[in-house]
């Protein structure tokens, strides 16, 4: 799995972070950081911090949660595309007819050949597939 590329700071948890002191929100962001990482450090003993800590980190893992389970439904549906066009029939191999039963079949250069009753003025009875 990629590496989650960050964690976001909600605008509501800013009004915290402007009671708090330069050097505490300093600290605060190492500690976020190392939850964001997986890590689960010892939560700050100053009140103002110790509750903003807990709001915030619970987000950065719901955050990071998400994150990982986005990463896996990209890699099933990147294995199911795989599959899909590992387990297709080749296109110009298939022969296809109308629904007046005049056939279509390609030949090795990619090139249709409509059989007699087509006619070119009208085409809409025969059936393309693309």
């Amino acid at each position: 799995m990629s590496e989650k590329p960050g964690f976001m700071i909600r605008h509501k948890h800013m009004r915290a972070l402007f009671s708090m002191s330069d050097k505490d929100v300093g600290a605060l962001m190492r500690l976020l950081y190392s939850v964001s990482i997986g890590e689960e450090p010892e939560p700050p003993q100053k009140p103002v911090m110790r509750v903003a800590f807990d709001m915030m980190a619970e987000d950065i893992r719901e955050d990071t949660e998400k994150y990982k389970q986005k990463v896996a439904q990209a890699q099933r549906a990147g294995q199911a595309s795989a599959e899909a066009r590992r387990s297709s029939t080749d296109v110009n191999a298939r022969q296809r007819t109308s629904t007046n039963n005049n056939t279509i079949q390609s030949n090795n250069n990619n090139n249709y050949q409509v059989h007699a009753n087509d006619r070119d003025d009208d085409m809409s009875d025969v059936l393309m597939e693309v």
